[in-house]
């Protein structure tokens, strides 16, 4: 008996908060335009940093879907995530669900950064008595999930992803395979990030991963160019609601894409680097699971702009499909 096709999933709402603008809209411009947002970090004291460039949000506090008392009882990275999240629920026609029958899954890898810094400052110069009590609870990475199930009240499961680069893709894989299993009908996924501290600066720069670019931010981030030196730090957030398309049709909600098809593995080789002759497994199993061969797949090229790792993680898909290729 033929294996019955697993039902198709598709978004209904998007929501973006980026250094390129907080709106679909103003990110599609800006990319469509080329236009980098890398600048100087004036608002933090790098002087004594390798690194002084990065992405940075700005122009969230006009949003209309956070006050700005909660926003101050958020770390950056859950006030950017809430704020997509709740502007991915209205883009797809607020639906109403049953609070049982859903799920927030969340990307996100280093959690509070920013608060865990200046926290630890206040430690250092003034005693522990000067610590906001409210630190643990500002920091802890699931604290996005948590605050956006809280404001949709959805009773579903609340999950952070913590994967690094990929915890929002992962976020939305695993969307999809709740929604194909059944065990939900409306999902809220994506990621969110805000690791513009000094302290985290610091380290990548350390680690040389970083671009140096500090007189020419605008032309730091190259990462399929010869002469890169590293990514270009950022911070931010991006949601999508899925829905199972049937769902979506029979409340007649818009559905800007199918997801076809979603594959996760990790090589067992490196905190950070892929195999060297990019196995590529990834690709051809999120492939596979949908009939898509892999030669048709358009991009997937994560180009983190390190010099040492990027073009590893599709030659290996194609070299399953076709033999080595010179």
């Amino acid at each position: 008996m033929a294996t019955p096709s697993p039902a198709p999933v598709v978004i209904t709402g998007i929501g973006v908060v980026t250094p390129a603008g907080c709106t679909p809209g103003e990110l599609w411009a800006a990319l469509r335009a080329g236009r980098s947002t890398a600048a100087v970090l004036d608002h933090l004291d790098l002087s004594r940093h390798k690194v002084r460039i990065g992405c940075r949000v700005r122009g969230l506090e006009d949003s209309d879907l956070l006050s700005a008392k909660d926003a101050r009882r958020m770390d950056p990275f859950a006030r950017y995530g809430v704020t997509a999240a709740l502007a991915a629920h209205r883009d797809a026609g607020s639906p109403r669900p049953d609070p049982a029958r859903t799920a927030i899954l969340v990307g996100n890898a280093v959690g509070g950064r920013t608060t865990s810094d200046q926290e630890s400052a206040h430690y250092t110069a003034d005693g522990p008595h000067r610590v906001n009590p409210l630190m643990p609870l500002l920091t802890m990475p699931n604290a996005a999930a948590a605050q956006i199930a809280m404001r949709l009240r959805w009773t579903g499961p609340a999950t952070t992803i913590a994967t690094t680069c990929a915890s929002g893709a992962d976020a939305i894989g695993q969307a999809v395979t709740l929604l194909r299993a059944g065990r939900a009908d409306v999902v809220v996924a994506g990621g969110c990030e805000a690791t513009l501290s000094p302290v985290t600066l610091a380290g990548f720069g350390n680690l040389n991963a970083v671009s140096l670019r500090n007189d020419e931010p605008d032309k730091a981030c190259r990462p399929f160019d010869a002469d890169r030196d590293g990514f270009v730090m950022g911070e931010g957030a991006g949601f999508v609601v899925l829905e199972r398309a049937r769902d979506a049709a029979a409340r007649g909600a818009r559905a800007y894409a199918e997801v076809a098809g979603y594959g996760a593995t990790c090589d067992a080789h490196h905190l950070s680097m892929p195999l060297p002759d990019g196995s590529g497994a990834v690709v051809v199993r999120g492939g596979g699971a949908v009939g898509v061969d892999v030669c048709d797949v358009g991009g997937g090229e994560p180009g983190v702009g390190e010099g040492r790792g990027h073009r590893a993680d599709r030659a290996g898909a194609v070299r399953q499909r076709h033999g080595q290729v010179v």
